[in-house]
Formats: structure tokens, sequence, C-alpha cells
């Protein structure tokens, strides 16, 4: 059974989907209202059926073009902003996967210096300062 998270995200995504669809047709949408609009206006104005087809295929193929380039900006920026997303998830999850293993790293190494003081030399200087020190 779905629970009420799941059905709210699957109508979300049917919004969405219906979204683009209406991107996807941009041109054509905008060609034929800029034709229509066209077509009414000369009609009204009382120019011949020559003019007016004219003018109504001049609208329609420019208005497409222009379409075409606000389609384009607009996918751009949806894949772009999906693309973040993914991003910025991947991030946290590598993050969250480095965390643990840098603990895991930290703590053999810290171990490691503990183990090996035996080995430790202090430099000369540090001699030195002590001795100026327990002279003042």
């Amino acid at each position: 059974m779905m629970n009420e998270h799941q059905s709210i995200i699957q109508v979300e995504n049917r919004k969405d989907i219906m979204k683009m669809h209406y991107v996807e047709r941009l041109p054509i949408i905008l060609g034929a209202l800029a034709s229509l609009i066209t077509g009414l206006i000369s009609y009204e104005a009382g120019y011949s059926q020559q003019i007016l087809y004219l003018r109504m295929a001049v609208s329609m193929v420019l208005f497409f073009f222009i379409g075409l380039l606000v389609r384009s900006t607009i996918m751009s920026i949806i894949n772009g902003t999906a693309e973040k997303e993914e991003e910025g998830e991947k991030e946290k999850e590598e993050m969250t996967a480095g965390e643990k293993v840098s603990n895991a790293e930290i703590t053999p190494k810290t171990d490691r210096r503990i183990e090996n003081d035996e080995d430790f030399d202090p430099l000369k200087v540090s001699d030195i300062i002590k001795e100026s020190l327990k002279s003042k």
C-alpha cells in the first residue's frame, strides 16, 4: 500500500511532467498564437488575403524560432538545477562517507604515534630552552 508521502511525490512529479510537456511544445504554441493574433489584427484592419496570409506565415516562423530559443533557455535552466541538486546530494553522501573513513583513519595514526614514543629524540634546542628557563 502506498503511504501519503509517496502519493504526494507522485502528484508533484505528474505536475512537473505536465509543465515539461508545455515547455517542449512552446515553439509551436508561440507560433500558433502569434499567427492567430496577427491574422485577427490584419483582418480587422482590412488587408487583402494575400497580405494577411503572408503576415501570418512570417509571424508564425518568427515566433517559432523565438519559442525555440526560450525553450532551450528554460531546458538548460531546468537541467542545470537538476544537475546541481544531484551534485549536492553526491557531495553530502561523500562527506558522510568521508567522515566515517577519516575517523577510522585518524584513530590508528594517533595510536601509532604513542607506540613509537621510544624512538623520539628531542632536539638540542629544547634542552637549551629548558636550561635558560631554569636559570631565570
